[in-house]
């Protein structure tokens, strides 16, 4: 059996910032929630670039955008070290 060498690269702040426009160019309200891939996108740039510098690019509120990498920060961090009894 062959195994398949995959892995996923995680992507430039430039393709983030192409998604969020396509998505804001095509959605049907401005009213419109923002897709959880695309905050998934966005939180995965934090690593690499700091909250603001993707908040300005992306055009996103900043606190909003901090709380959720804080959730996935903090999220992993809760799973890491929970004790099961």
């Amino acid at each position: 059996m062959e195994q398949q060498n995959t892995f996923t690269l995680q992507p430039s702040l430039a393709e983030v910032c192409d998604r969020f426009k396509h998505w804001r160019q095509t959605r049907k309200s401005r009213r419109e929630p923002v897709p959880q891939q695309l905050w998934q996108a966005a939180v995965q740039l934090a690593g690499r670039y700091s909250i603001n510098e993707i908040s300005r690019a992306l055009r996103l509120n900043y606190t909003d955008l901090k709380n959720y990498v804080h959730d996935r920060c903090c999220g992993e961090i809760k799973a890491e070290f929970y004790v099961y009894l």
